[in-house]
């Protein structure tokens, strides 16, 4: 496991977006999935637990149910495994958020938007164009005008977003990036970008978890990983992805070739060529000083085949990305003088006088004129 939790975990989600402590985080995210439409300044958290109105109907248990400070009720959901109906249960989910409303003797029927947000381990529908993000409204079919505003749809697939680092274009793309990754990086994208993400870094990594927290995610992290390791998933899906992931840990037990070639299907050639083209892209990565995306091949290509090449290529990542961080955090200030281990600096953003250390750490906090 990472430095940071999966948020993609029943634990992980609600420790990062469902607590009143951290709702910040939460806003944040929903003022860059709405940008443009909303602004949300502050959330209450509602009752996640929605009893039903008769006895014989069944309850519902929201991850996050919440209202902003303008009355919108917002549902967020998490949902990993793969359901047939899963279109009709977030149908279900909004109606009963909508029909709890009602209010007994007289009553306008004047209702508070009902947002519904859906993060998906999977692809709702194959048969649709592939894409992150399908916004679902109330709208007239001829003319495509709004029709009613007050109940909403956003079904995030995360299997459709490939993007790498460098290629997210928005906030809302840089969020997704990081929840798809967080559990793979060795550091937080975009901290110098937004500031939120400095706070998710510190929220999300397990350092700063209690023992009690860091249990309780361990367990349930073991399910989630278990769920979506079976080697019966990846062949029920078919998908050539669940083969070269086994051809991995079986060439990482120490198999023959052979063996896991008639296991798996793949040719000799086909298990070969994979490590051969996680190195070429790890190199790739690596030209580009994009190191956390570089040792994400370069130990892909180790569980394929330990050898000396792909064991020094990660030693090199590991050094080059210490350089570039150091020259980066020096960038920040005029060296002036040397004195043993301190140099006096100027910090370009302020213009005042301090001294660092050869890591560049502040010994003498930058405040002097």
């Amino acid at each position: 496991m990472g430095r940071f939790i999966n948020p993609f975990t029943d634990f992980g989600f609600k420790f990062l977006f469902g607590r009143e402590v951290e709702k910040e985080l939460l806003i944040d995210f929903l003022n860059d999935l709405l940008v443009g439409e909303h602004v949300i300044t502050d959330i209450q958290f509602l009752n996640n637990e929605q009893q039903p109105e008769v006895k014989t109907e069944r309850g519902i248990i929201y991850d996050i149910y919440c209202m902003t400070d303008t009355g919108e009720r917002i549902i967020v959901e998490m949902q990993n495994r793969e359901q047939p109906y899963f279109k009709d249960r977030a149908l279900f989910y909004l109606s009963r958020a909508i029909t709890q409303q009602a209010k007994s003797g007289p009553w306008d029927f004047r209702l508070d938007a009902v947002y519904g947000v859906f993060f998906m381990n999977f692809v709702i529908d194959k048969d649709m164009p592939a894409k992150i993000r399908t916004d679902v409204i109330l709208s007239d079919r001829d003319t495509g005008q709004l029709f009613n505003n007050k109940f909403r749809q956003i079904f995030i697939e995360l299997p459709n977003f490939d993007k790498e680092e460098d290629e997210c274009s928005n906030d809302f793309e840089r969020w997704i990036y990081v929840l798809k990754h967080m559990d793979t990086l060795d550091r937080m994208p975009f901290k110098a970008r937004k500031a939120v993400f400095e706070r998710l870094e510190k929220m999300a990594s397990k350092a700063n978890m209690t023992p009690e927290e860091r249990a309780q995610y361990e367990k349930e992290w073991k399910v989630y990983n278990d769920y979506f390791n079976t080697l019966d998933f990846a062949e029920q899906k078919g998908m050539l992805r669940g083969k070269e992931s086994s051809a991995r840990m079986m060439k990482s037990k120490g198999l023959a070739i052979d063996l896991i070639s008639e296991c798996t299907g793949l040719t000799a050639e086909e298990i070969e060529a994979e490590y051969v083209a996680l190195i070429a892209s790890g190199k790739e990565k690596m030209g580009k000083a994009d190191f956390t995306n570089a040792k994400k091949y370069f130990t892909k290509a180790k569980e394929t085949k330990l050898t000396e090449e792909v064991v020094r290529l990660l030693i090199s990542c590991d050094e080059k990305e210490a350089a570039k961080l150091l020259a980066d955090r020096k960038a920040q200030y005029e060296m002036k003088k040397t004195f043993g281990n301190f140099t006096i600096v100027r910090k370009k953003s302020t213009m005042l006088y301090g001294a660092i250390d050869s890591d560049a750490n502040e010994r003498i906090p930058c405040k002097y004129r």
